[in-house]
């Protein structure tokens, strides 16, 4: 609900891994607070900042201000072991029981569909059974038509285009990634030559691997 987790993007242009696989998890968040406090007591509280913005509906509604944090569970955490008056945090049930802490709010997130799309990332890259992706990055040159050409091999090669994200390209001045998910594995025909073509045309490119989509049923 909350986007894209920048940090975690930029690290897949710097490190040597592979996609092994794609898990989407469903994220259910609670409001917690140290035992005794009612919603009544709370004026703050801190998650980290993917969290606050995926219940920014429900903080809204009750009132209360957010505050960013590390991350979920070291809220939790801290609120158990520091004094911080009139706050609570947002975190997993798991969190709330692990340091005692009490729920004033279950599902506290503003959808019910709230999913985040998590990478298993490894060495090497695992055999993909079934329905498949392949992910990229890429740059392109800066002249008009560049992106389209790009993206032409893919079309050319009847291979869909599940998700694509720019992000600055932190080595060269106002240059910007690609992030490309698209159907299919790299032991395809279509798609070893797609890649192959996509590459000629970009002056960076990172083959990130082909891997299981999580869409798919044994």
């Amino acid at each position: 609900l909350a986007g894209t987790v920048i940090p975690a993007y930029d690290a897949l242009v710097d490190s040597d891994l592979l996609v092994q696989a794609e898990v989407m998890l469903r994220i259910e968040h609670c409001l917690m607070a140290p035992k005794g406090k009612t919603i009544c007591d709370i004026k703050y509280v801190i998650s980290h900042h993917q969290a606050l913005s995926q219940c920014s509906e429900h903080l809204e509604k009750e009132g209360l201000v957010a505050k960013e944090y590390y991350d979920t569970a070291g809220a939790a955490k801290d609120l158990a072991v520091c004094e911080m008056e009139s706050t609570a945090a947002i975190a997993s049930e798991l969190a709330a029981e692990t340091y005692g802490l009490e729920i004033l709010r279950r599902n506290f997130e503003d959808l019910d569909t709230n999913t985040t799309r998590f990478f298993l990332m490894g060495r090497e890259s695992m055999p993909c059974i079934g329905k498949c992706k392949t992910s990229i990055i890429f740059t392109t040159e800066h002249k008009p038509g560049a992106l389209f050409s790009v993206l032409r091999e893919l079309s050319d090669r009847n291979l869909n285009l599940t998700k694509i994200e720019s992000r600055p390209f932190k080595r060269e001045m106002w240059h910007y990634l690609f992030f490309v998910d698209f159907e299919g594995t790299v032991a395809d025909r279509q798609v070893k030559e797609g890649i192959k073509a996509i590459s000629d045309r970009c002056s960076y490119f990172k083959f990130l691997g082909s891997y299981r989509s999580a869409n798919y049923e044994m």
